[in-house]
Formats: C-alpha cells, sequence, structure tokens
C-alpha cells in the first residue's frame, strides 16, 4: 500500500473513531471513557513508522476543536490550545506505543500469537502510552480555562483511564488486522467478527442505558428548576398584590401621611416581598399646587421635582417623582383595562443608581386604584375613578437571587426580553455545557422574560450516571478479555494451519524441484522397484535408450538393455542384476554396456542405491548413468598423447644431458690449450696475443657457466628430492650463509637473519633460493657503503611471506619484472659477473612450490625480494 495511502486511512480513522467517541460520550459532563484513536496511534505508529504521526496528530486536533467548540462552547482561541495539547498528548501516545512495541517485535511483525505477547500489548504499552495524555488533556483544559463536568474522578486520571482503554481494546485488533504476512485472513476473520459483534452489543446497551440516565438526569433537573421558576412568579405576585393593597390604602383615606406611608411600606414589603423602590403616584386636579402634589406623593426623594402626567384635557394628572421610566404607556395600558402593568428599564442615572443602591436591569409593576369598589368596564369609567398609581421596582439580580438561593451551583441563569418579539439578554450569559437546558418564559403586565437554565458541573458531578459508566466498563472488559481468548485459541489454530501451508508449500516446491531435475538431468535417472520394473524413467534415460518415458514405465527394465546374460540365457524378473547387484550394497561408478532400441550399445558409467522402508526391506533401486563412450574415447586419445610426450621428454632430457656434455667437451679443451698456450709461449707473444688469449679462455669459461645454468635450470623440473616435507626455513638461510662465506668476508656484510618458520617444500631447491638471493645483495652493492641484509618471515592464512631486503643500488621499476627472464642481465659483464639466470631460477624454484616472486623498493633504497610458501603441516614444528 501506498505510505501516502496509509497516512490518509490512519487519519480518517482517528476522526472517524474520535468523533464516535464524541457521539458515545457518557454523561455528567459528556466526558470520553474510551479513546480508540489512542489504539490506532499506538498501532499505526508501531506498524508504519513514525511518518504516522502526522495525520495521527490533524485527526486528535479536528475531534479535540469539534470537542471545545460543540460541547464546551468555548471561543475560537480557547478551542485551539486545548486541540493543540490534545494533538500533542496523542503523538506522544505514538511514541511511546512505538517504543514499547518495538521491543516486542522488532521486525514490525506482531503474530499476536503467545500471551507473552498479548500481555505485553495490553498490560505494558497501553498504560504506558496511555500517561502523555493523562498529562495533556489536564494541561489543555487548564490553559484554555474550561469548566468540563468530570464526575468525582481527578480529570487527569480519567484522560488517562480512557487512553488505556482505547489501545487495550483497539490496538491489538488493529495489529492483527494490518499485519500483512505473519496472520492469516482466517484468523483475522475469526477475530474480528466476534469482536465487531460484541462492540454492537456494547454500543447498543450503553446507548439505552445512557438514553434512561440522560432522561432522568434531565427529569431532575426541570423539577429543580420548575421549583425556582415558581418561587420568582410568586415573589412576583406578592409584590403585585401589596402594591394593590397600597392603592387600597390611599382609596380608603383621604389623608395618608409619610410617615404612615412608610410603615405601611416597611410591613407589607418586607420580609419574602423586597421591592427596591414603592411609590405612590396620586391623582391631582389642574388646581393643585405644587406644595399639594409634593405633599401627596409620599416618595422616599419627595424632596425632588416631581413630574406629572396628564390623564384628560382637563388637566388632571399623575404625579410621580420616579424617573428613567415609560408613565404615559403606562397610563395608556391602564386605561386600556390592564389590571397590572410591567415594564423592563435601565438606570441610566448614575447619582440615581448610588442613591437607591439599583444596578443593572429592573422590573416595574404598576398597580392602578380606582374609587369604586371593582374596576371600571370603559376606558372612560377608568379615567374618571383612577385615584392613583401605586409603583413598585425590583432588580432581576435580586428577584433572582432569592430563588437560586438554594440551587445556586446546580445551574447559570440566562434571562431575556422577549416582549417585542427579538430576544434581548438582560441578566447572564447563555452557558451551554451540556444538552441539560430548560426554558421557561414569565408573563406579567405585559412583559415578556424568557429564563434559560443551564446545568452546571456542580449539578451534573451530583448526578452521575453509574449505570452508563458500569455497562460500557464492564462490558468493555469482557471484550478485552474474549479478544485476548480469541487471539490465544485461533493462534494456535492459525500456526498449524500456517506449518501445514509451509510444508504444503515446501513439499510442492520439492516435488517441482524434483520434477525440473528429473526433467533437465543430463544424466539418465531410472527407478526400479524390487520386482526389476521401471517405475521412473527421466527424458534423459529415454533418449539415451531410444525409448520414451511412457515406453520404458511398467516394463522389465534390465531386458530392455541386457536382454540376456553373458552366457546368452534371458533373466528372469525375480533376479534382475539391476535390482539384485544392489541388493546388499549401493554400486558406485561401474561400467556396463547398455544396449539401445535400435541394437547399437554403448558404454555406460552408473551408479545405484537401494530404497529401504523401515524394517529394511528392499522396495527397489535408483540408478543413474550416463553415456562415456565419448570420454572412453578422449582418454585413450589423452593417454596415448601422454605416453608419446613422456617418451619425447625422456628423449629431450637425455639430449640436453649428452648436449651439455658434448658442448663442455670441447669447451674444457680450449680452455686448458690457451692456458697451456700461455704458459709455454707467454715470452714470444707480445701484449695483443697475451690478451687474445685471455679473452678466449674468459669466453669459454663463460660458455661453461652458461650451459652449467641453463642445465640446473632444465633440470629443476625433474628434481627427485621430495617437496611435500616441512622443512626449516633458519637452516637453509644458514647453509645459504656458509656457503656464500667469502662473499660475505670481502664485503664485510652484515646479514641479519630473524626467525623464521617451517615450510613445506625442496631442502636443495630453497638453498638454492637463499643462496641467490642473498648473494645478489651482496653483489649488488652500493660502492663505499656496508653491506647490509636482512631476512624476515610474516604469517599469511595459509601460506609465509618471506622478505629478503638490501641497502644495494636498487632496480628501477620498469626492469623489476624483466629481471626474471632467463639470460636477462642489466649491466655490462665487465661491471657485474654471473650469467642472468640467477632470478629466473629463484622464480621457477618459487613458483614449483606454489609461490610467487617479485621485488619491490626497499626502505633503505635497495631492492626488497617478497616471495610466499606454503606453511609446513607439522604444528609442533619449531621456528629458527
Amino acid at each position: 500500500m501506498n505510505e501516502n495511502m496509509k497516512a490518509a486511512g490512519v487519519g480518517l480513522a482517528c476522526l472517524v473513531l474520535g468523533e464516535l467517541a464524541l457521539l458515545l460520550s457518557v454523561p455528567p459532563g459528556f466526558f470520553v471513557p474510551v479513546w480508540p484513536a489512542a489504539g490506532i496511534a499506538v498501532a499505526a505508529t508501531a506498524m508504519w513508522g513514525r511518518r504516522m504521526l502526522f495525520p495521527v496528530g490533524l485527526a486528535t486536533l479536528v475531534v479535540a476543536a469539534d470537542l471545545a467548540l460543540r460541547q464546551f462552547h468555548t471561543t475560537q482561541g480557547e478551542a485551539a490550545v486545548f486541540a493543540l495539547c490534545a494533538a500533542i498528548g496523542s503523538i506522544l501516545q505514538g511514541e511511546v506505543g512505538l517504543r514499547v512495541l518495538r521491543r516486542i517485535g522488532p521486525d514490525r511483525k506482531w503474530a499476536l500469537e503467545t500471551g507473552r505477547e498479548i500481555l505485553l500489548v495490553t498490560a505494558v504499552a497501553g498504560p504506558l502510552a496511555a500517561i502523555p495524555m493523562a498529562v495533556a488533556f489536564p494541561f489543555g483544559v487548564a490553559l484554555a480555562g474550561l469548566e468540563p463536568a468530570f464526575s468525582n474522578a481527578p480529570i487527569y486520571l480519567k484522560a488517562w483511564l480512557s487512553s488505556a482503554i482505547g489501545i487495550v481494546l483497539v490496538a491489538p485488533l488493529a495489529l492483527l488486522l494490518a499485519e500483512p504476512e505473519q496472520i492469516s485472513g482466517r484468523r483475522k476473520l475469526a477475530v474480528a467478527i466476534p469482536a465487531a459483534i460484541l462492540l454492537a452489543i456494547a454500543v447498543t446497551v450503553f446507548a439505552f442505558s445512557r438514553a434512561d440516565g440522560v432522561n432522568d438526569r434531565r427529569e431532575a433537573f426541570a423539577n429543580l428548576v420548575a421549583s425556582d421558576q415558581q418561587t420568582i412568579t410568586e415573589i412576583l405576585d406578592r409584590l403585585r398584590h401589596r402594591l394593590t393593597q397600597l392603592g387600597g390604602l390611599f382609596a380608603a383615606s383621604e389623608t395618608v401621611t409619610a410617615e404612615e406611608f412608610d410603615v405601611f411600606v416597611s410591613i407589607a414589603f418586607s420580609g419574602d416581598v423586597r421591592a427596591e423602590d414603592v411609590r405612590w403616584a396620586p391623582r391631582l386636579s389642574g388646581s393643585g399646587n405644587a406644595a399639594e402634589m409634593e405633599r401627596r406623593a409620599f416618595a422616599p426623594d419627595a424632596g425632588r421635582q416631581i413630574q406629572t402626567f396628564p390623564l384628560a384635557q382637563s388637566g388632571d394628572g399623575i404625579a410621580t417623582s420616579m424617573t428613567g421610566i415609560d408613565m404615559p404607556g403606562i397610563l395608556d395600558a391602564i386605561l386600556d383595562g390592564a389590571p397590572v402593568v410591567a415594564r423592563r428599564f435601565e438606570h441610566g442615572d448614575p447619582a440615581r443608581t448610588v442613591e437607591t443602591g439599583a444596578h443593572g436591569h429592573s422590573i416595574l409593576i404598576a398597580a392602578p386604584a380606582y374609587a369604586g369598589r371593582t374596576p371600571p368596564a370603559s376606558r372612560e369609567e377608568r379615567l374618571q375613578q383612577l385615584t392613583g398609581v401605586a409603583l413598585g421596582r425590583i432588580t432581576l439580580s435580586a428577584l433572582v437571587a432569592d430563588a437560586m438561593s438554594r440551587h445556586v451551583s446546580d445551574y447559570r441563569l440566562a434571562i431575556n426580553d422577549v416582549s417585542s418579539g427579538d430576544a434581548h439578554s438582560v441578566l447572564g450569559a447563555p452557558v451551554a455545557i451540556s444538552p441539560l437546558s430548560v426554558v421557561h418564559q414569565l408573563d406579567i403586565g405585559g412583559l415578556s422574560l424568557e429564563f434559560v437554565y443551564t446545568a452546571t458541573p456542580g449539578f451534573l458531578a451530583r448526578n452521575q450516571d453509574l449505570l452508563s459508566w458500569a455497562t460500557l466498563i464492564t462490558g468493555l472488559a469482557f471484550i478485552t478479555v474474549l479478544n485476548a481468548l480469541t487471539l490465544l485459541s485461533t493462534a494456535r489454530t492459525d500456526l498449524v494451519q500456517r506449518l501445514v501451508d509451509r510444508k504444503t508449500a515446501e513439499a510442492e516446491s520439492l516435488s517441482r524441484n524434483l520434477s525440473l531435475i528429473l526433467e533437465n538431468a543430463a544424466d539418465g535417472i531410472l527407478g526400479i522397484g524390487a520386482d526389476g520394473l521401471a517405475t521412473i524413467v527421466n527424458p534423459a534415460a529415454a533418449r539415451l535408450l531410444g525409448y520414451t518415458p511412457e515406453e520404458l514405465t511398467g516394463t522389465l527394465i534390465h531386458d530392455v538393455i541386457h536382454p540376456v546374460d553373458s552366457e546368452g540365457r534371458p533373466h528372469s524378473r525375480a533376479d534382475c542384476p539391476m535390482v539384485s547387484s544392489t541388493r546388499e550394497e549401493p554400486v558406485r561408478n561401474s561400467i556396463e554396456p547398455f544396449r539401445r532400441r535400435d541394437g547399437s550399445s554403448f558404454t555406460a558409467e552408473l551408479s545405484s542405491e537401494p530404497m529401504l522402508d523401515e524394517q529394511g526391506r528392499l522396495l527397489g533401486v535408483v540408478t543413474v548413468f550416463r553415456d562415456i563412450t565419448d570420454r572412453q574415447q578422449a582418454q585413450a586419445e589423452r593417454e596415448r598423447f601422454i605416453t608419446e610426450l613422456s617418451r619425447a621428454n625422456e628423449e629431450l632430457e637425455r639430449f640436453a644431458f649428452a648436449a651439455s656434455h658434448d658442448l663442455q667437451e670441447p669447451l674444457r679443451l680450449i680452455s686448458n690449450f690457451n692456458a697451456l698456450l700461455a704458459r709455454r709461449y707467454d715470452s714470444a707473444l707480445d701484449d695483443a696475443g697475451r690478451s687474445y688469449i685471455q679473452h678466449s679462455i674468459k669466453a669459454a669459461e663463460r660458455m661453461q657457466a652458461l650451459i652449467a645454468d641453463l642445465l640446473a635450470y632444465g633440470r629443476l623440473n625433474y628434481d627427485s628430492e621430495p617437496r611435500e616435507v616441512d622443512v626449516a626455513l633458519g637452516e637453509i638461510a644458514e647453509d645459504a650463509i656458509r656457503n656464500l662465506q667469502t662473499a660475505i668476508d670481502k664485503a664485510q656484510a652484515r646479514i641479519e637473519i630473524s626467525d623464521l618458520p617451517s615450510i613445506r617444500g625442496s631442502r636443495a631447491q630453497l638453498t638454492q633460493l637463499m643462496q641467490n638471493l642473498i648473494g645478489n645483495a651482496i653483489k649488488y652493492h652500493r660502492s663505499g657503503s656496508p653491506v647490509h641484509v636482512s631476512v624476515d618471515a610474516h604469517e599469511e592464512d595459509n601460506a609465509w611471506r618471506i622478505s629478503v631486503a638490501d641497502n644495494g643500488i636498487g632496480i628501477a621499476p620498469q626492469y623489476r619484472e624483466q629481471i626474471f627472464h632467463p639470460f636477462k642481465r642489466l649491466h655490462a659483464k665487465d661491471e657485474y659477473s654471473g650469467t642472468g639466470m640467477g632470478l629466473a631460477i629463484c622464480r621457477k624454484i618459487i613458483e614449483s612450490h606454489g609461490g610467487v616472486l617479485w621485488v619491490e623498493e626497499s626502505p633503505s633504497g635497495g631492492s626488497l625480494f617478497l616471495f610466499t610458501l606454503p606453511k609446513a603441516i607439522d604444528p609442533t614444528h619449531e621456528q629458527r
């Protein structure tokens, strides 16, 4: 699967499971008791690496923002802070899970076949990977200033528990379903289908249980709100009743003093009726003076300016010093027949606010008083009989405070004015942290107020849905245990099936391989039963015999290739030589003539192996044969060639010895007669004659040396001394030094021999080798410099590397290979003596011992000859 597709799938799974968890969240507080996205984060990161942390964090960011905005009703900034903290917690969950699970399966393969594996995933990875969210979630709540209800359990504990349950429940299933190789599809279905069914059942049961719990809680909250709303209604009814009684007081007496007014107000408007301001607005005739108006107003602030609101053209009016009210509208409503009029108004006068202590929004209730005992029926009669209006003001905060005194921590109250059709908030702001909200509308005297009650975390915490919690946790625990048991029970079946499949595949592969071997083998292969009948015939066998495999199968194979024995008698099936000869022991590389279908024959090399059962009874034989006619002819030709070559070599060797003897004899005569001539006739010869004789003698000696070296070079191949023996190289070096002692003394050379090992080789040839190399080092020394030669040994895998270093004149790089050619000299014969065969002989000695010889420049500027020789077989042979 493409990596981008994997990342997209992981992110989508986390998003879907996260939103599903929100939908199934458990009241109170609508906290998410199971966070399945944590299980996806842990499993995906462990399976596909840290690249999955980005889609996990992004999906968690979206779900957490949705939780904050839709259920906690936060601002966008608060939601962003909370969502970021939750995303970081989810990413850290994946990282911790990755580190834990990689210890279980470093190769990213989890078969989940043992109790230990399952226990580590559930009991170790789950609790540990849940810790980051237990830290990040409360931290985000604190930073964002949220106030969710989390019942009585600490927020960090519930955050840890929800993630741990999600990991324990989801991670094993995700690892099981995502593993492409170790786990078979049968096992995946055997685990996933029961788990899906059980989860569906658990979710269904939980949904019904949660619905009952929500209904019970909503009913309890509605009853609580109804009680407080009834209290508010009763307070307003009592205020209206007292205002009506105040109007009756003035209707009953023409003279009511200020003291009497104060006494009535203190008695009537005390206790459970708390009006902040009570006034009596009397009706005054147009001839009344200001002093009369003030006297009859009977108001605490009577000293303030009194305003008269006209009632008719006669000049009568209602006088009051209460400001900020719509008195004309109130009078119109009273004259229209309203028994009581209520209006909402705001206190905009700072002096008034300070003086009365009133603040915010208030409700004004106006109760008219008439001269008669019953309210007039018509507007005209109401206008004539109206004696005054009793006014009472109460602030909304004071009204609500009395009603909420018992349940102040259970809900938040917001009041909206809906009298005009458009809602205007007049007290508080909507606080909707849960769907437990109840709306009551209060209508009084033309004023419509909407009371919105929203449950607080305190109410939710005191009304927990323990049954839903118990149902969910018990169901998930049961599913987790059942999943573990299912994993264990299916593991053995899957393991057995996997072994069967592997063995079947191996058997099929072996069968195919055997078939290919039989089909493509160059040698003929025959399977012959104990009765001599052919059971297996490969194409090569049929082709060599001139048949098809089908024609030979089931036939008495020996009758085909050997119809008669050596005496011309036919073989019996029970005594088939192809079987009976292999009955006792295998046949190896036997040579026999085989007959073809056309009657011709060929020489075959065959090997036969018996096939025995457990009791040792012969079941048959397997015979492998090949046509060796061409090989026999080539062998005969090779043997003939070797014989001729050996004879030629012997003749060449005899010729070389004879030639060397015959060549050296005249040279000796020439040398001897020249020497005799020089002794007898030296005085008779002039200087030129004596010089000619000396040149002849030296030429003859050089010719003898060349023939001797050439003969030695040729005899290296025919050296009779054994080379497969252990010899001490240190002793060989000492022999070489003794042979060169005269030259060493003459040159005053210093020869250093380190501890040399034992090697496999010819003592005489190796002595010649060391003597040639050390002698060359002495011969080619620098004039005026002391001669220094060192011989060292270094161990390699299967050989020793020997070095002979000197401080002589050295060898230019372009000549380092030519010096090993026969007769190759780099200097004139009058500079350095020699025939040019010494190094050629050295290389041939080394190559005959299976080594190599080369030359480099030594650290002192001279020559460094290096060669390898095989190690000694006897490990106890000490170095010298």
